[in-house]
């Protein structure tokens, strides 16, 4: 049975004889509360993936496993199926696998809901509430909040601020009005949303008056003497990306399409990637006409390439030198995530039959 399901298999793969891995495994397994999962909802789940996922006019096995399976090689504490389809269409079209991580997920919080059984939170959410835990409880968290106390003037709340070497920079408009503000402590540049207290916290604690954008242009000078620190490899890649952002938005406030977001206000440049959707920097010019970083820049060499073809221009090559591979090397959390998550799908979704 086995082997005529591979060779029907092959001869529908073979209509795009491009393709090198036709073939597409997907496992997902039902929570432990869950119990017993009914065979009739099982099969509903795996449809609604392959139709979700645009497999709907693709050969596919669902093989069913309950916990107490006897042929089962593994013990398992939860019901779950395996679903193995073919990427090449019976009509000869390849699905494309692009963000299926995220896809799959999307269907099957829907499918929770419908079936009644528990919901469980996307990859997505628990890596940004496992963010939020550390970087809500760090060392500048507790510093700018406890500088709050008291209701402070600006002037009071930056001197204390600089006295727990802390710089703050005001993320201003064209028009000067505060769209943010940004925590600058060593060489590490925090976003005051990340850490629990954006601008609309900070204005609610402190006292402010009319003379105070004389002094948040004076702290944002200040700040400039303390950039974010990035490696060689993360600058080239941030300095290409913002002249690449500047150069397609030619001298316009905002550009925006099905994959980029770039607007330009007064001095702060924001690029947002739209699929999936994330800040890939956000960038201040500095009194000298420089671009220096706001927060950590999150941005991968597909996006430098993205940004360069809306230019037209040569695409460039970011190789680290030997000595950046070491164990010195820092990374930001969320860069590393990313990769892990690509490495997964790869795993996960590019198996050979």
């Amino acid at each position: 049975m086995g082997n005529k399901i591979g060779r029907e298999f092959l001869e529908v793969a073979n209509l795009r004889p491009r393709v090198t891995k036709p073939v597409r495994h997907f496992s997902i397994a039902f929570a432990p509360e869950d119990g017993w999962v009914d065979d009739v909802v099982k099969e509903a789940i795996a449809f609604r993936v392959l139709d979700g996922m645009g497999y709907e006019d693709c050969q596919f096995i669902a093989i069913d496993h309950h916990r107490d399976d006897p042929g089962h090689e593994e013990i398992h504490d939860h019901d779950h199926i395996h679903i193995v389809t073919n990427a090449v269409t019976v009509l000869g079209k390849y699905v494309k696998d692009s963000f299926e991580k995220y896809k799959i997920q999307e269907i099957l919080r829907v499918a929770e809901r419908d079936f009644g059984l528990r919901e469980v939170k996307s990859s997505w959410e628990i890596k940004k509430e496992k963010s939020e835990a550390v970087i809500l409880d760090s060392n500048v968290a507790r510093i700018v909040k406890d500088s709050l106390k008291d209701r402070p003037d600006l002037q009071t709340w930056l001197d204390r601020l600089t006295e727990s070497d802390v710089d703050v920079r005001f993320n201003l408009s064209k028009s000067d009005n505060v769209m943010g503000v940004t925590f600058i402590e060593g060489s590490e540049v925090h976003k005051g949303s990340d850490i629990g207290v954006n601008w609309s916290v900070v204005e609610q604690q402190v006292t402010t008056d009319v003379s105070d954008l004389a002094l948040m242009k004076t702290a944002n000078l200040k700040s400039q003497d303390r950039p974010v620190r990035l490696n060689e490899i993360e600058r080239a890649m941030f300095d290409r990306s913002v002249e690449m952002a500047v150069m397609k938005l030619g001298g316009c406030r905002q550009f925006k399409n099905s994959r980029t977001d770039m607007k330009l206000d007064g001095d702060t440049l924001t690029v947002v990637r739209m699929r999936p959707h994330r800040l890939m920097l956000q960038a201040t010019r500095t009194h000298n006409g420089e671009w220096e970083p706001v927060g950590f820049p999150h941005i991968e060499k597909k996006d430098v390439e993205q940004l360069e073809r809306f230019n037209g221009a040569d695409l460039k090559t970011f190789e680290p030198e030997a000595e950046d591979l070491g164990e010195t090397t820092r990374y930001h959390p969320d860069y590393l995530a990313e990769l892990e998550l690509r490495n997964d799908e790869q795993n996960e979704f590019e198996l050979a039959y």
